[in-house]
């Protein structure tokens, strides 16, 4: 037999001969992971080996195993990264929505905040926006995270696909732990209030314990990068759409808008 192209499967390390593992079925992948391949995990199989509660099982008791493997190339065992992100995100959609938790947290920002009738009005819009598009909301920070992520740990010379890899598996989970924090809340209605402030704990510390394991890292300094990916995520994220409500503005007065019309 001729063993000169045979390929030692990443997955269950049998030798074989081809594009796919004659044992298990994991593809054959030599090349690293890039934009084009990440967005086309949406497009992958639901044909998994173990699936979706064997992956959200090892996110939280070991991500470093999971996340090193995925980015080495086995990927048979474990679910994609990009639509398990979107399956999370779409459930805290429904809870923060369907519990009213996302009312509540509006009514809190704005007791902090004391908002004038004239910044309701206009919250309002945003907020029914907010409302209807949650979920996107909140798979549009995940480009940031990942881009700060990618600054921060650039000595590990990954490509920017790998980071969004990584993150839609981390912000996934630090997401599914939200909805256990409503669920929580369900119980204790008074701690609704604390949920901004819970989700920025709960990001930096399972951050935290995740990149400890992906990168081989210090606590110190796991915990340094978390925050910090937090925090300039969070910032550029919102400076964009700062931009892009500034152009947004002066186009409308451009083609001659009554911008307090349209608020009203």
């Amino acid at each position: 037999m001729d063993t000169i192209n045979e390929i030692e499967c990443k997955n269950c390390g049998n030798h074989f001969q081809g594009l796919y593992c004659n044992k298990c079925g994991q593809r054959v992948i030599k090349e690293r992971n890039t934009v084009k391949h990440f967005f086309d995990l949406i497009f992958d199989s639901f044909d998994v080996k173990r699936g979706v509660l064997y992956t959200c099982k090892l996110l939280f008791i070991n991500p470093g195993k999971l996340v090193n493997e995925y980015l080495d190339g086995r990927t048979k065992d474990y679910y994609n990264p990009l639509r398990y992100l979107i399956i999370i995100s779409g459930l805290f959609a429904i809870f923060m929505i369907g519990f009213d938790v996302l009312d509540k947290n509006i009514e809190t920002t704005n007791e902090l905040l004391e908002l004038k009738n004239s910044d309701l009005k206009l919250q309002t819009i945003l907020i029914a926006y907010e409302r209807r598009y949650l979920n996107i909301f909140t798979l549009l920070l995940l480009p940031f995270y990942s881009l700060i992520s990618k600054w921060v740990f650039k000595k590990y010379k990954l490509y920017y696909a790998e980071h969004l890899i990584i993150n839609s598996f981390l912000f996934a989970q630090h997401t599914l732990i939200q909805i256990l924090v409503i669920f929580v809340i369900l119980f204790i209605p008074g701690l609704s209030k604390l949920l901004l402030v819970t989700g920025v704990v709960v990001f930096i510390s399972y951050y935290t314990y995740a990149l400890r394991g992906v990168f081989k890292i210090k606590f110190f300094r796991s915990l340094l990068s978390s925050a910090t990916i937090f925090v300039l995520g969070v910032l550029s994220f919102w400076l964009l759409l700062f931009i892009v409500a500034i152009l947004t503005i002066l186009a409308l007065k451009f083609f001659g808008v009554n911008l307090k019309e349209l608020i009203q």
